[in-house]
């Protein structure tokens, strides 16, 4: 298991301090190199690409084929899920009327499902960073979608914020567990 010296922030209400840890980080415009310094920081080891494309036009570095060679480099192993936990997963029809993304049928979709149980299963033996290109994770789906849906589940979320300080994920109000309702 993985040292937990990073535990300047008490675990919230939700889960406790022996639940498995599941990190998240978004790129925006930092360079690779500091990503990486904060993915080995926080000893990493997984990476888990959940953006909905696996490029970016703006930052190439964070395309999938680069990342995927620079950070095997240095003992991290980097996996695209973005088809089951992008904020559109493929193969289903999330919009509302009004073309807005339908948070409920995404959490209540087959590939997003797999995708959590995924996450649930690995994050028991392996350090897992979400990833996304968001640097400021309140405004990313990491947050507001996977994240919570993970905390519902028992796991601890906690975001590297752009400062490098860790910030445990507070469940909202529809993703208590059920039994801290």
């Amino acid at each position: 298991m993985i040292s937990r010296e990073d535990e300047s922030i008490p675990p919230s209400s939700a889960t406790s301090a022996d639940s498995p840890v599941v990190l998240t980080i978004g790129h925006s415009n930092r360079p690779f190199s500091e990503i990486l310094a904060l993915l080995k920081t926080y000893g990493v080891q997984i990476l888990l690409d959940i953006r909905s494309r696996d490029y970016s036009n703006l930052v190439p570095d964070f395309s999938r084929q680069r990342m995927k060679m620079r950070l095997i480099a240095d003992g991290i192993v980097y996996i695209f899920m973005g088809d089951l936990l992008g904020e559109e997963p493929k193969g289903g029809h999330f919009r509302t009327r009004l073309e807005t993304l339908d948070l409920i049928k995404v959490e209540t979709s087959e590939p997003f499902d797999k995708g959590l149980s995924w996450i649930l299963e690995e994050s028991r033996h392996s350090r897992i960073c979400l990833f996304c290109g968001e640097a400021d994770p309140f405004v990313c789906h990491r947050h507001h979608l996977v994240g919570q849906c993970l905390v519902s589940r028992g796991l601890r979320v906690r975001h590297i914020l752009h400062t490098g300080q860790l910030e445990d994920l507070q469940p909202d109000l529809f993703h208590r567990p059920r039994e801290a309702i």
